[in-house]
């Protein structure tokens, strides 16, 4: 295996790893929801807190991705996503859950679009859309083993039932 075809297979499983961690929280959105007892205008916050954050971070992420090393820039999205995941085991009201979930989008973007840049310039240029396919395969295949994972690991360990989680990390 050349060195290049591990870089790729790292940064395949990066894309898997961030689109997992975003489904399984995105499935447990109504827990989130019933948990917070939001409504209305807060309850739309909850989407578009993700969202606005995405749209806000996209151009100086990609700046950063261009100006300095984009393996620099995608490390920093990896821990910043592995704090954000710790996070939403502690949020207590809604305007924390709407705080994290806008650094989760800033996470999502950094991850997601630096590690398919990355992709992008590794590939040997008569392959790259092949190779591009490959990592969004990976992504893909990670949204739908999210959601499906999640139901039967949470469900398990017994965190469904019991405040998303928070009791179980303190015990």
């Amino acid at each position: 295996m050349t060195d290049t075809s591990r870089q790729l297979r790292a940064l395949y499983f990066t894309r898997f790893a961030g689109s997992f961690g975003f489904v399984t929280l995105l499935t447990l959105l109504p827990t989130f929801i019933n948990e917070l007892g939001a409504e209305g205008f807060v309850l739309g916050l909850f989407a578009t807190g993700l969202t606005l954050a995405q749209a806000v971070g996209i151009v100086p992420i990609s700046w950063a991705g261009d100006r300095y090393d984009k393996r620099t820039v995608l490390l920093g999205g990896l821990g910043l996503a592995v704090f954000v995941y710790l996070g939403f085991a502690v949020v207590e009201a809604s305007w924390q859950f709407i705080a994290v979930r806008a650094v989760q989008g800033i996470a999502a973007t950094a991850t997601g679009l630096i590690a398919l840049a990355l992709v992008g310039d590794l590939a040997r240029e008569s392959e790259r859309a092949n190779t591009i396919g490959t990592a969004n395969a990976w992504r893909f295949a990670a949204a739908i083993g999210g959601a499906f994972a999640f139901t039967g690991v949470f469900a398990f360990l017994g965190i469904l039932s019991d405040n998303h989680g928070r009791n179980a990390l303190a015990a």
